[in-house]
């Protein structure tokens, strides 16, 4: 897929970009309760714009790291990657600060 600079002004289609490229692992930043970012750069700033991605549901989370006060860094990795579980246990034994029962943030069809 070629994203132009037309559509890479659209948070959805550029999303769907990053989602069709099967990444093993995607880094999501929100604050530190957990709000998404609505001010951040770049179009995909705006994370209320595609948090409800449904490719989302193809991610697990990890686990989070946190910069008290001003943003937390939470890990999800693709269910279906060969790597998957390899890269959880990597995740939270060597990376998270903290795993949550839940994704602290929502994303997907759950949002």
């Amino acid at each position: 897929m070629t994203v132009t600079l037309h559509e890479s002004e659209d948070p959805l289609k550029l999303s769907n970009y990053v989602f069709d490229q099967q990444p093993d692992l995607i880094i999501f930043r929100s604050r530190t309760d957990g709000t998404l970012l609505t001010n951040a750069h770049g179009p995909l700033g705006d994370q209320t714009k595609w948090s409800s991605n449904p490719n989302w549901d193809e991610y697990e989370y990890v686990g989070t790291v946190d910069q008290p006060d001003v943003y937390s860094l939470h890990f999800f990795v693709r269910r279906s990657s060969r790597v998957a579980s390899a890269l959880e246990r990597y995740i939270k034994a060597s990376v998270a600060q903290r795993v949550e029962d839940h994704s602290p943030v929502k994303l997907g069809k759950g949002t």
